[in-house]
């Protein structure tokens, strides 16, 4: 049941034992990163930025789900953990790395992208030789635990299903969390990121943005002088 409580939008569930497995997974993670709980800051910064900002929270809305955010933060951690340091660093890498994604091509894992064009074979391109966060060996204890808890028959059975925009449950690989994202929506959410992360690097680093402005201008200027 969805509702809302003084503005605070909630999601009530009964008998959803999957629904503690993610929980689990998501504890799991920020325990290994640790920093002061900065999986779990970076994860409610971003979401602040996508609900207030661009207006792109809310999988009953066709947009992103709360979950789908949490695996694609759990991606850039996966891959490169050592230079995540802030959450604020991780809003920056969050705009710059999902807004030049190509998902017309690719689709998203926690460990890496794999091309649509391999479907129905999943072949991960791993985004980093640097350990991860989490570990195939614990993923895979979860993954069992989830299938005894939801009595899922023959997981393996079923084949991932591409939409617009495409990422991988980790704990369900079959499951498409990119779903919930109708075709105008997924533009709409590359063409916020792109808008976003623009308006961040101008803000954190103006000089940058001034000195390719400059030198934009430079070239045109030459160009009318020819």
């Amino acid at each position: 049941m969805k509702c809302s409580i003084d503005d605070i939008a909630l999601d009530i569930t009964a008998n959803q034992l999957g629904g503690v497995c993610s929980l689990h997974l998501f504890e799991t993670v920020d325990m290994s990163i640790g920093d002061n709980h900065l999986f779990k800051r970076s994860v409610i910064l971003i979401k602040a930025w996508l609900h207030y900002e661009a207006r792109l929270m809310g999988s009953h809305h066709r947009l992103l789900s709360s979950y789908t955010l949490n695996t694609m933060v759990l991606f850039l951690f996966n891959s490169m953990r050592p230079y995540l340091k802030s959450s604020g660093q991780v809003l920056l890498v969050f705009l710059a790395v999902f807004s030049s994604f190509d998902w017309t091509k690719y689709g998203l894992t926690i460990f890496g992208r794999f091309p649509l064009s391999e479907l129905p074979e999943i072949k991960i391109e791993p985004a980093s030789s640097l350990p991860g966060v989490i570990t195939e060996s614990t993923l895979t204890q979860l993954r069992e635990t989830f299938n005894k808890a939801s009595s899922l028959k023959n997981p393996e059975d079923k084949f991932f299903q591409p939409k617009s925009l495409n990422i991988i449950d980790c704990l369900q690989p079959h499951n498409n969390l990119g779903r919930s994202l109708s075709p105008s929506n997924t533009r709409r959410f590359c063409r916020a990121l792109k808008l976003g992360a623009v308006t961040l690097f101008s803000i954190i680093f103006p000089e940058r943005i001034s000195f390719s402005n400059n030198q934009k201008n430079d070239k045109n200027d030459k160009n009318n002088e020819n």
